[in-house]
């Protein structure tokens, strides 16, 4: 009966949700990284590049391609989880850092962690769930669990903590 569900889940799935980056992201806002004299933006003229800038400035310390990420509203398909989220990373609180959550595929949710003074132009961190990925800020990082199938078919919670 499980192998039976699952085909129609991924139709429920598919035919349910509206992904596009417009609907929860706003373009050609800036929006603050409290404390650290940054912000990021979304510009219209680049709609699929996250770029994080210097706030008094606005030279551009990191450039990112969003492409094939998908933020959807609502509470079908984990779609609260998308979204850009500010974090905070110790031992260096004052260091612009991004967490980027979105759909990509049919299904997956996928994290990805912006940091523009360490790498300004990719991710230092992706993770891919089969169907989610959570994540919480802890005293020795970031706590991300997100779920993967085996080969069966059956899903399990798996859990990392980055760096």
């Amino acid at each position: 009966m499980k192998n039976l569900l699952y085909p129609a889940l991924i139709f429920i799935l598919l035919s349910a949700t509206n992904h596009s980056l417009a609907e929860t992201v706003d373009r050609n806002v800036d929006h603050t990284i409290p404390a650290t004299g940054y912000h990021w933006k979304i510009s219209s003229d680049y709609d699929t590049a996250l770029s994080i800038m210097e706030t008094g400035t606005g030279t551009v310390r990191g450039r990112y391609d969003l492409s094939g990420c998908m933020f959807c509203e609502g509470e079908d398909d984990g779609c609260e989880r998308d979204g850009i989220f500010n974090i905070t990373l110790e031992p260096s609180p004052k260091s612009p850092a991004l967490a980027a959550i979105c759909h990509v595929g049919a299904h997956s949710q996928k994290i990805q962690i912006f940091e523009p003074l360490k790498n300004a132009d990719s991710p230092v961190h992706t993770t891919v769930g089969a169907f989610y990925v959570e994540y919480e800020t802890t005293d020795n990082g970031i706590l991300i669990r997100y779920d993967r199938s085996n080969a069966n078919g059956e899903f399990s919670e798996k859990t990392l903590t980055w760096p």
